[in-house]
C-alpha cells in the first residue's frame, strides 16, 4: 500500500476509537417511587439495584435503607428493570462513557470492578422537591454507581 493510503486508514481508525470512547450512553428513567424529606443534597448518593439480592442487601444496611425497601416494595420487577435510588435530588440525565469511567470516577481501586461501569448523574438545579427517589431504567447488571454501590 501506499504510505499516504496508510497513514489515511490510520487515522480512521483512531478517529473512530476516540469517538466510541468520548461517546456518552445516555440513560432513559423513570420516577416509580418517591419518599419525601428535607435531608442535605449527597450528589454522589446513588445505589443501582439489580436483582432481589441486591435489595435484600441494602435493606441491611441501616434503618433507613429498610424503611425504603418496605415502602417501595411493591414496584420492583427485575425480570426487566434495574433500579436507581437517589437520595437528595431529582436527575436531569443519566449517562456512562469509558471516557468518563477511566478519567472522572472517584471511587477508590478497591471498589472499582473491571466488569462494571460507573454511572453520571446531573441533577436538577433548582429542585422543586428534595428526598429519596427510586427511578427504573432498562435492565443492566453492568452499570453502577461511585464506590462500587
Amino acid at each position: 500500500m501506499k504510505p499516504k493510503r496508510v497513514i489515511l486508514i490510520t487515522f480512521f481508525l483512531l478517529l473512530i476509537s476516540l469517538v466510541i470512547f468520548c461517546w456518552k450512553t445516555y440513560i432513559e428513567f423513570s420516577l416509580v417511587c418517591q419518599i419525601p424529606s428535607i435531608k442535605e443534597f449527597r450528589p454522589d448518593g446513588y445505589v443501582f439495584i439489580h436483582s432481589e439480592d441486591d435489595l435484600t442487601n441494602y435493606s441491611f444496611i441501616n434503618k433507613q435503607t429498610n424503611f425504603i425497601k418496605k415502602h417501595c416494595e411493591n414496584v420492583f420487577d427485575f425480570s426487566q428493570y434495574s433500579y436507581v435510588i437517589i437520595y437528595g435530588r431529582k436527575p436531569q440525565v443519566m449517562y456512562y462513557s469509558y471516557k468518563n469511567s477511566f478519567f472522572e470516577d472517584t471511587s477508590e481501586p478497591y471498589a472499582k470492578y473491571n466488569d462494571k461501569t460507573v454511572v453520571f448523574i446531573h441533577y436538577e438545579d433548582k429542585p422543586k422537591e428534595t428526598g429519596t427517589f427510586i427511578y427504573k431504567i432498562k435492565k443492566n447488571s453492568k452499570l453502577r454507581g461511585f464506590y462500587g454501590n
